[in-house]
């Protein structure tokens, strides 16, 4: 397996880890959310759903874009920090023009 074959078999590993990841992520959502839902429903006495169901009501949806923005917003700031933060002649950093196979592995 050369070195192109070997990284794509890395790859593929990854993203199944992550599409697991959210997978799972997303049942824990839907069971805690579902009984937390279900007790405010009867508080009020209205209806209450399954856990398989709670995926289909608007508060779970409104949830999950909640976090995902929240993720979505860290994450930007993470990359825009990073090259702001980047100078050339930094002590704190690598050499900008260098390229990899000067720099090592780190």
């Amino acid at each position: 397996m050369n070195s192109v074959q070997g990284g794509m078999v890395a790859c593929q590993r990854r993203m199944r880890i992550c599409t697991g990841t959210c997978r799972t992520k997303r049942r824990l959502h839907a069971g805690g959310g579902a009984n937390e839902y279900n007790e405010e429903q009867r508080a009020h006495a209205a209806p209450v759903v399954s856990t398989i169901g709670y995926p289909g009501t608007s508060r779970f949806w409104f949830e999950s874009f909640q976090n995902w923005q929240s993720e979505f917003l860290s994450v930007a700031a993470i990359v825009l920090l990073s090259i702001f933060l980047r100078q050339k002649g930094s002590p704190e950093s690598k050499p900008v023009d260098a390229p990899h196979s000067q720099t090592g592995n780190d």
